[in-house]
């Protein structure tokens, strides 16, 4: 974050999900794995980060994204 912050000449963006990716899955993975799934780092924590480094507070501007498919259709 520093970096990016120093090598800005005007802003910094970073582009984060609100929401831990695929959590929907983690009513699935202790079933699989037989632990509970660590969130990966999202908004809270960036923001956290952002704050912690003397960065903040940031901007925060929310997109709805409609869900598209990652590849071609399966067949």
């Amino acid at each position: 974050m520093r970096r990016l912050d120093a090598a800005a000449r005007r802003c910094a963006a970073v582009l984060v999900f609100e929401r831990p990716p695929l959590s929907w899955l983690s009513t699935f993975w202790p079933r699989v794995h037989g632990e509970e799934r660590l969130p990966a780092p999202h908004l809270p924590q960036v923001i956290d980060v952002v704050n912690e480094l003397g960065l903040g507070p940031p901007s925060i501007d929310l997109v709805d994204v409609e869900p598209f498919e990652l590849g071609p259709p399966a067949v």
